[in-house]
């Protein structure tokens, strides 16, 4: 099969890719941060405002560089937040926090387009796998009720 970008024939991928998104050879994927297309989580609905069925969904991507001697460019799926790597510091008490690298997000975003009036809505395919705290920028807002209504 050939790569979809580079047409290069791709028979041999030493990364095969579960379904969504072949066609596409495991360099390409990983230097564009092309991923599997995961479930939809947005119900299967019109669009809010011009009632229109059809949406492009989108996974958005993040571009990002690393400037140091030389730039390095890389690219992944937007995330809602970041999960900090630590290291035991060798001589001090405590933990050296390193910068984060690609694949360290967590709260992969989609994004659907209404194709009549782009009116644009997000969602997170994984919202059960975020971590909570000030470390991480995120907190639970409950607007459950806390008493019967009367």
């Amino acid at each position: 099969m050939e790569c979809k970008l580079c047409q290069v024939n791709c028979d041999f991928d030493p990364k095969p890719v579960e379904t969504g998104a072949t066609g596409v050879c495991s360099d390409c994927r990983d230097k564009l941060g092309i991923i599997p297309m995961p479930p939809s989580r947005r119900l299967a609905r019109p669009c809010a405002h011009c009632n229109a069925s059809r949406f492009v969904r989108v996974v958005p991507r993040e571009l990002a560089a690393n400037v140091g001697k030389y730039l390095v460019t890389f690219a992944g799926p937007m995330t809602a937040t970041l999960v900090p790597v630590t290291t035991e510091r060798l001589i001090f008490q405590g933990r050296d926090v390193d910068k984060p690298s690609p694949g360290a997000g967590v709260g992969i975003l989609e994004m659907y387009i209404c194709t009549g009036c782009g009116l644009v809505e997000w969602h997170c395919l994984d919202p059960e796998e975020i971590p909570i705290g000030p470390e991480y920028m995120t907190e639970i807002v409950d607007h459950a009720p806390t008493s019967a209504y009367r």
